[in-house]
């Protein structure tokens, strides 16, 4: 990584880097190509495993029992970005409004169908 070059040694102004055109218009390149062809299918072959299997765990407390996935509508996002609200009390005092939405996004998209929320969840994970 270069470093910001001192303009002077006695003056304290520093010349900002910026990046040539080159590597701007670069892209993403075959390593990101690689890693995708290569990362995902592992991805899936790790977690395929718990895509038939049940609801367990916590999966009652964030997804089947929470009226904020299993019954979302738009007018309740505010409340998921409340701290002090009622949607940090059903989810076990886990603030975390954006993992609430999309758990009900895929509910809304999938429903019940466990394979399905699954499978978009352990990839998005496995991407991040």
């Amino acid at each position: 990584m270069q470093r910001a070059k001192r303009v002077a040694d006695d003056d304290a102004r520093v010349e900002p880097i910026v990046a040539d055109e080159e590597s701007r218009t670069r892209g993403a390149g075959p390593g990101l190509v690689l890693l995708l062809v290569v990362f995902l299918p592992v991805a899936v072959a790790v977690f395929s495993p718990g895509l038939s299997a049940p609801f367990i765990s916590d999966d009652f407390l964030y997804i089947v029992n929470n009226p904020y996935v299993r019954e979302f509508e738009p007018a309740t996002i505010p409340a998921l970005f409340d701290p002090t609200g009622d949607a940090i009390y059903i989810s076990g005092g886990n603030y975390a409004p954006i993992h609430i939405l999309t758990h009900a996004a895929e509910w809304g998209v999938f429903g019940e169908a466990r394979r399905c929320v699954a499978t978009t969840w352990s990839t998005s994970r496995s991407i991040a």
